[in-house]
Formats: structure tokens, sequence, C-alpha cells
């Protein structure tokens, strides 16, 4: 026998040409979540797991609809055990383009040849993504069972995948205590694990893969369900660009009491975060590189408008509220994120110090591309508050 026929160089091996049409969905942050060529990998079975409310099925169906509009030529399938025809239709307003997938309730798996009659019907149809709500659903009224279901299920959308270079997209629940509920292997049965969920503190809705077989960004994204819109990661800050100023305001976070009149002086205030992010500018512009969201310190602007501190990566502008200032200047305490706050005390015992933490919170988002809140953000803000003197007595001189 000779043994090493089993055996063989990876230059020897033939990878059929469809594994390389990326699919694109036109939104940067899904793409290269997806795979580190930029988009969902054909063939490619992804488990979507979070908890109830998370935004899982708003995710995927986001998904599906960007790919029915950068390639019209072929349906996007959802089989649908979960929601209602009314709660369709509500997705439907909610979502651009997903009045163009084709929806499936039919419990296919529920029949006499079960998931090979499914799949002789996707092969008729021949999609380009295949959306399953939820595993746990389907495998409950499967006769092996909702564990073994759940398994069959896996194994048999994985074998379909890789034959029809069709991705698939299993969207599966999380129990009470944030674990997967289910067999916890199978998240090493599928190519990638997108992780969804809703970080209370933030009040943001997040996702990243937890492993993905095809490289991708590991990074975490986020995006916002609202009444009229899904919008992930920067698509929110080209909506909040098209708003004017009110607009823009009942967008963000607003505070309904009265603010009492803070003993910081605004145009103070206003001066001498000037001041410092000038010098922010001019001590880090070098450091810029590719791949920030604005790549520029010279892009970096202030506005003073809004209902809170905040900034647009993708513009470069830094937006300073006057509610906002008056709100913090009444306690400055409240100021920063449950894990944020550790490191402001390290850096500031004032209110005009915790106000001008504030400032270079917000320009650390644009000098290293931070989206979202990290440890590695606080420590990378805290070093950067720590490298420069006190600007709030004498902002004219640095002005």
């Amino acid at each position: 026998m000779d043994i090493m026929q089993h055996f063989q160089r990876v230059d020897d091996i033939v990878v059929p040409d469809e594994l390389f049409n990326v699919m694109k969905t036109g939104s940067t942050e899904i793409d290269y979540t997806f795979s580190e060529l930029g988009g969902l990998i054909p063939s490619q079975v992804v488990l979507v797991t979070g908890n109830p409310g998370s935004g899982k099925t708003t995710l995927c169906a986001v998904i599906g609809s960007k790919l029915t509009h950068t390639n019209p030529s072929r349906p996007v399938v959802f089989l649908s055990y979960e929601m209602s025809d009314f709660q369709l239709k509500m997705q439907a307003k909610k979502i651009s383009g997903f009045s163009d997938l084709l929806i499936s309730t039919h419990e296919f798996h529920n029949e006499p040849h079960g998931l090979k009659e499914l799949f002789r019907a996707l092969d008729s149809i021949h999609p380009q993504l295949v959306i399953v709500d939820s595993l746990q659903k389907m495998a409950s009224k499967m006769p092996q069972g909702m564990s073994n279901g759940q398994v069959h299920i896996v194994q048999e959308f994985t074998k379909w995948a890789k034959t029809s270079f069709v991705p698939v997209l299993l969207i599966g629940h999380n129990s009470k205590g944030g674990d997967y509920a289910g067999p916890s292997f199978l998240k090493h049965e599928v190519d990638s694990h997108l992780c969804v969920w809703y970080d209370r503190e933030m009040n943001e809705r997040l996702f990243s893969m937890s492993k993905n077989r095809f490289g991708g960004n590991m990074e975490q994204y986020g995006f916002r369900i609202t009444a009229d819109g899904v919008y992930i990661g920067n698509e929110w800050w080209s909506k909040l660009d098209d708003q004017t100023d009110d607009e823009a305001r009942d967008m963000v976070l607003t505070f309904t009491e009265e603010p009492a009149q803070t003993n910081i002086n605004w145009e103070k205030f206003q001066s001498a975060a000037t001041s410092m992010m000038q010098l922010l500018n001019d001590k880090y512009a070098s450091t810029f590189q590719d791949g920030t969201f604005i790549g520029d310190a010279e892009k970096i602007s202030l506005k003073w408008t809004g209902s809170r501190a905040c900034c647009n990566p993708k513009s470069g502008v830094i937006h300073f509220g006057r509610k906002w200032f008056d709100k913090v200047g009444r306690d400055w305490k409240t100021i920063g994120y449950r894990s944020e706050k550790p490191y402001i005390s390290r850096y500031a015992s004032t209110m005009e110090e915790a106000c001008m933490w504030v400032v270079i919170h917000e320009w650390t988002h644009l000098w290293k591309g931070y989206q979202n809140h990290t440890h590695k953000m606080w420590k990378d803000l805290s070093k950067t508050a720590g490298e420069f003197p006190w600007l709030w007595s004498k902002p004219s001189t640095n002005g």
C-alpha cells in the first residue's frame, strides 16, 4: 500500500474558481467581517448567534437585502420559522430591499423527505444566499429531536453549501445565561461564527466574528435599528450628516430635564477645547495611517451643535452641545461609561479636567480609528491625556 496516496502538497490543491467570486454587500464593515477578500465566500456557512432581542435576525435580513441590491440577478432566500406574516411586512417597511427577498415559511423539514425536498427546491431557484431563522425552531419538529436535529441541519446545510457554492446564514439563539442554546461544538462545525449582542451600557447593538476560517476583520461594529431603517456602522453617520442640527438632535441622546446653569464658562471651554485639539493635531498628525477613518489630522474640526459630545468618524467632525456641557457641569462624575470611569479618575479631579477628558475622548476615536469603546481605547486615552499640560487657565497662549 502506497501511504503517500493519502497526502498531497498544498501547491497541488485545485480550488474551484467559484470560491473567488466573493459576494459584496456594499457595506465595508459587513464585507470585511465575512472574509479577508471583502465579501461573503460562496459556500460559506455562518452560525449567527445572540441573545433574544439582540438584532441577529434583523442584521441577517439587512445582509440579504443588501445582496439583492448589489446583485439583483439572483434571489436571496429567507426561511422564516419565527416571524408572522405581519412581522415580515414590518421588516419590509424598515429594511430597504427586504421586499425583494424570497420568503418561505413552509416547513420542508416536517415532511417525509425532510431536507432533501428543501435542497431540491433551492437548487431550482439557484439563490445567492440562504438565511435560516432559526436553527432551534427548525430542529424542534424534526424526528431527531432538538439537539440532534440542530446537528443534522448544520451538517446537511454544510454539505449542500459546499456543492452548490451558496453561502448560508444559520441563526441560532443563546440561552438566558448567554451561551448557545444547543451543542457547543456546532460553532466548530461551521466556517464562521458571527456574534450579535446588545450592550446596555452603551445602548449599542454590535456584531463581530468570533471565529472565521476565511480570515476577515475581527473588529466589533455597531448597527442601529430605528423606526425608519437599520444602519450599519458608518451608514448612521452618513445619515447624521444629512440632517439639520435640529433633526440631528432628535437622533442622538438628549436630556429631557431643564439643565441648570453650570459654573464652567461655555465660551472659555470652547477656547480651551480648540486649543487642545490643535495641540493633539500638531503632535500626532504624522502618526496617522491609512485605514483610520479620516486619515488626516487636518480634517478634524469642531462644531458646537447637538445635544451631546460625539464625533463623526466619516467626516472628522467633533460635536459639543451646550445641553451636554450644562448637564455634566452639574456633576462631572457622571461623565463616562462605567468601564471608562476608573480611567477618568486617574486623570481628572475637577469639572474642567473631566470636560477636557471628553475632548481627548472624542479625538481618540478619530486618531486611533476606534469605532467602539474598549479598554484598549481607555488605556490609549489615559496615556494621551497624561502627556498634555493643563490648558483651561490659559487657552489663549495655545490657541
